[in-house]
C-alpha cells in the first residue's frame, strides 16, 4: 500500500466488536474504536494496529457520535499525510476496497455505499436508511445523500473540520470539505452500510 489508514470508529454496539476485528484484521489499517467512558469493564486488545479510546456518554446516539469524533480530532494526533476514514459499529468494507483507493491520488476521495436489501421491520424513523446505493458523482454530495463513511481524507484535511452536534452532521461535514478542497471520485470502491444491522443485508 502506499498510503497509511487509520479508520475510527464510535464503538456502542459492543456485540459487533469481534466481527468488526476480524473483517479489518486483513486490512491496511490502524483502528481506532472509540468507548463511552464508564462502562464498568475494559476491553483489552493484543492487537499492535488497535489503538482504543474514550469519550463522556452523551445522548441522543448522533451527539455520542459527534462527540467521539470532534475529541478524536482535537487531540491533535492526527497525521498529515496519512489517510483517515470513519467506519460505524455496524459498517463493513467490501474486500478489495483499500486495494481500490490506494490507486487513487488525492487527500479527499468520496467513496460509493451499498445499503443492503431491505428496511428491518421496527427501526426508529431516523434509523429507517433506505437501501439505494449512494454513488460517489458530484452530484450526490448533499446533505442526505453522502454518509461519513464514504469521505477518505488526508490527515491534514480530516483535522481542519469538526462535526455539528446534529443528526445530519456527516453530511454537512462532507459538503464544507468539498465546496474548500479538491475531491477525487472512487464509484468502484464500496462500504456495505449497516451491514451488520439485522434483517437489511442478506447474507
Amino acid at each position: 500500500m502506499r498510503h497509511t489508514y487509520h479508520v475510527l470508529t464510535p464503538l456502542k454496539r459492543l456485540e459487533n466488536l469481534e466481527r468488526l476485528i476480524d473483517m479489518l484484521q486483513d486490512k491496511p489499517v490502524f483502528w481506532h474504536p472509540i468507548f463511552d467512558e464508564g462502562l464498568p469493564f475494559d476491553v483489552h486488545f493484543p492487537h499492535h494496529w488497535i489503538q482504543k479510546g474514550y469519550c463522556p456518554r452523551s445522548a441522543p446516539f448522533w451527539s455520542m457520535w459527534a462527540d467521539s469524533l470532534n475529541r478524536f480530532i482535537h487531540a491533535g494526533r492526527l497525521d498529515a499525510d496519512s489517510r483517515y476514514l470513519i467506519l460505524n459499529d455496524d459498517d463493513f468494507y467490501e474486500p478489495d476496497f483499500f486495494a481500490k483507493i490506494d490507486k487513487v491520488d488525492g487527500e479527499v476521495l468520496i467513496c460509493s455505499m451499498k445499503r443492503g436489501q431491505r428496511i428491518p421491520s421496527g427501526v426508529t424513523p431516523e434509523r429507517a436508511h433506505g437501501t439505494d446505493t449512494l454513488e460517489a458523482k458530484p452530484e450526490s454530495m448533499v446533505v442526505g445523500r453522502v454518509g461519513a463513511e464514504q469521505m477518505v481524507a488526508a490527515g491534514r484535511v480530516f483535522e481542519r473540520y469538526g462535526f455539528n452536534n446534529s443528526i445530519a452532521a456527516d453530511g454537512e461535514r462532507i459538503v464544507r470539505i468539498i465546496a474548500e478542497n479538491p475531491v477525487q471520485y472512487v464509484p468502484e470502491a464500496f462500504v456495505w452500510f449497516n451491514y451488520l444491522e439485522p434483517g437489511r443485508w442478506d447474507t
